[in-house]
């Protein structure tokens, strides 16, 4: 959402820099590195969870463990 409303944000886009770069670049630059780990983190537990179920079905059931 931060990425979509950025050009009706006044203190985002509008003629102003900073760090030297204009304000919306430097906007969507930051929103894109704190967004890449933070995905990157949710689909690696998907996959972590979904590798672990599978490995529980493929493990050979005894009768005790179904109890």
């Amino acid at each position: 959402m931060a990425l979509l409303a950025a050009v009706w944000l006044p203190f985002v886009n509008g003629p102003r820099l900073w760090l030297g770069l204009p304000s919306l670049l430097v906007w969507s630059v930051a929103w894109v590195l704190v967004l890449t780990p933070a995905l990157a983190y949710v689909e690696r537990c998907r996959n972590n969870r979904r590798a672990a179920a599978a490995a529980d079905s493929a493990a050979p059931r005894t009768s005790l463990e179904e109890c």
